[in-house]
């Protein structure tokens, strides 16, 4: 019999909501090369902020920057792989 792993849905609590959520706007706005309605920079961003948030992190200006820093590596690396 083959077990499978149980997901235990994650919630946070209203005040750590909103941090995420102010994160996740500053995030977006702080990528004005990039198309803000790119559902795949948007998903990037918010599963890095949430998992920094799931690690202990609360600072607002950290899991933004954290956000970033994520999405401008991806897309750094994507460039390199284009140019192979």
């Amino acid at each position: 019999m083959q077990k499978t792993a149980a997901v235990t849905p994650k919630a946070f609590v209203p005040r750590a909501f909103q941090i995420l959520q102010l994160s996740y706007e500053d995030a977006l706005d702080s990528l004005p090369q990039q198309d803000p309605s790119d559902a795949r920079i948007r998903e990037l961003v918010a599963r890095r902020i949430i998992s920094l948030a799931e690690h202990g992190e609360t600072d607002p200006e950290r899991l933004k920057e954290g956000a970033v820093a994520r999405v401008r590596s991806v897309i750094r690396y994507r460039g390199e792989a284009e140019a192979r």
